[in-house]
Parts: structure tokens; sequence; C-alpha cells
């Protein structure tokens, strides 16, 4: 009698694709025939970060080439969020989109239930599918493979393999509180209409601008007695984002004189010129900590509530300016 299979063991997907846009994006979109052979459909690449409206941008456009059909395919690293189940459904009804693909590293039991509503509720010329990306190797010698399975798919529902609500980790809660009121004020501000997102994990909020893609104003408040505010630059151009920065530093000293009604801010240009971090950002740092008391919070907030926009202001109309320069000059 042979001995049972050992089971696969699971590895980070950071591992391989280090950057959800920058690495896993561009990879799928040229290994659409794994997400075809999965649901039994012949999908041809169309384009990624397709542009729908003002500024919304779907990852990946493909096309069922047996019937014609336009497909939605969207992303995400770590677990569901309702923002992309939304996302999903208004770049899908944007694009007159048939077939609506959501990939993801695990699908939370209320989403997985939602596109699968959705499946029951639409037209039988209308499919949604959510798809579990994993990256799988035998043994610890063996190179890792990535891995697609169908959680949601028109007709069923792999309930067995999503994940149920747990109560959130109480220092990510804490982060949640200090946030609240800042998105709040922000929105009623009219800064933006984007709702924010963590870039790097649940310490920080940004907003993507909606005129210059690649460029994210964010916030963030770590345990070590750092709060910034922060222009974040990542395009999918690591030479574009490296002359974006270089760009703006040669007008540093313009840029921050701009804030002089602002005293003493403790300025941090940081250019990465390596290989995992292909992204530069430029920063303002005042010490604070998640630890802090409430009324110590409160000064914090509005203190990002005051640098925020005013980042905004002085670099959009910069980036907007540059972009349009290096597309004139076809950099």
């Amino acid at each position: 009698m042979g001995s049972a299979k050992k089971p696969l063991e699971r590895v980070d997907i950071r591992s391989r694709w280090p950057d959800e846009a920058l690495d896993f994006t561009p990879w799928l979109a040229c290994n659409l025939n794994l997400v075809g052979e999965l649901i039994g459909k012949n999908l041809e690449f169309q384009k990624r970060e397709k542009k729908i409206g003002s500024f919304w941008y779907l990852d990946i456009l493909a096309r069922d080439t047996d019937t014609d059909k336009s497909v939605a395919i969207e992303n995400q690293f770590g677990v569901s969020d309702s923002d992309h189940l939304g996302r999903l459904i208004a770049y899908s009804t944007g694009l007159d989109a048939r077939i609506a693909i959501w990939i993801t590293e695990g699908f939370w039991r209320e989403h997985a239930e939602v596109l699968n509503r959705m499946n029951e509720w639409t037209r039988d010329d209308i499919e949604f599918y959510g798809l579990k990306i994993e990256l799988v190797r035998e043994t610890a010698d063996t190179d890792p493979e990535p891995r697609l399975l169908k959680v949601v798919y028109p007709g069923g529902c792999d309930i067995e393999s999503t994940l149920q609500y747990k109560q959130p980790d109480p220092i990510i809660q804490k982060y949640a509180g200090f946030f609240e009121p800042l998105i709040k004020k922000l929105q009623e501000n009219g800064f933006t209409e984007n709702s924010p997102e963590s870039i790097f994990d649940h310490t920080d909020r940004y907003y993507q601008s909606i005129s210059n893609q690649g460029i994210w104003y964010g916030v963030s408040l770590e345990s070590k007695n750092e709060a910034w505010v922060t222009v974040h630059i990542r395009t999918e151009n690591n030479k574009l984002t490296k002359y974006l920065y270089d760009e703006l530093y040669k007008n540093k000293g313009q840029i921050e004189s701009s804030f002089s009604e602002c005293h003493d801010l403790d300025w941090h240009w940081l250019k990465h010129d390596n290989k995992r971090d292909r992204f530069s950002s430029i920063n303002v740092r005042k010490e604070a900590s998640i630890n802090d008391p409430e009324e110590n919070h409160e000064e914090t907030r509005a203190w990002m509530l005051d640098l925020l926009p005013r980042f905004k202001e002085v670099f959009e109309p910069r980036i907007a300016e540059l972009l349009s320069d290096q597309q004139k000059c076809g950099r």
C-alpha cells in the first residue's frame, strides 16, 4: 500500500510577486490561459489599467474569443474586501463586461455569497467568478508554482473554502478608530471622492490621485513615535517613478518654501533605487504614536488634516506638468 501524498506547502505570494500592481498584474495578463482553463473560457488579453470614466482603472480587460464578450478582471492581494467587490461591479458595469472575475488570496464567506447571489439574480449571459490565487510547492527544495482555485462560479460556490469572520485584532481596531474621524473630515472638506486604501499595512491610509496615475497622498501613524504625511510615487514604469522624483527634488527648496506658513516641518525626501522597493516618497514627519492618549490623537489628526490637502495642492499640478512633459518627449 503506497504512502499518502504529502499536501502541498503554501508560500507567501509576495515571494514571487512583491508588488500587486507592478508584478502580479503583469504576470496575470501574460498568463490568462490559466484563468481561461479553470473557468472554461478562451481569454484574450486586451489592456491593463483600463481607464473607466474620470478616475476608475480596471486591472485587466480581456475578451472571451468564443463569444466576443468583454471580461473584467480585478485582482487583489490579501483577503477579499467590500471595496474591491464594489469596484468589480462598478467597473464591469462601466465597460458593459458580461464576465467579471475577482482574483484574491482568499474570500470572506459574505463576499463569496454576494457573488453567488449575483449569478442567481443576473441574466444567463452575465457571469461572476471568484478565484483564489495560491503559490504552492511540494517540498522546500522545489520551486513554488502558482495555483488558481474556483471559489464562486455560475451555478456554484465552494463555501467550505471561504473564511468566516473573526473579531479583528485589537490594534487594527485601534488604528481604524484613529483614522475614521480623519477620513470623515477629509470627505466633508471635499479632499477626494475616493475611499482610502492601505498600501503597506493597517498603520496607513492612502488616497490615489484622480488626475495623476501612480501618485498617492497618504498619512501613517506608527507605534515608534512617528506620524507621516506623504506623497507616494509608484508608477508602472520604474524609470518614470525615478524621473518624477528627480525632477521634484530639483525644486526641493521651492517646494518646501511653499509650506512656509507651516513652521519647522521635518522633511524627508526618500528615493528607493533597489529592485524590491520600486517607489519614492516625499514626507513630513512629526513625533506621535498610536499609543498616545486621545487628546494627542486629536492634535495629530489636525496636523494631518492641515497638511494632506496642502500636499495635494502643491504636488498635484507639478506632477501633472512633469507627466505632460515626458509624454511630449516620448520618454
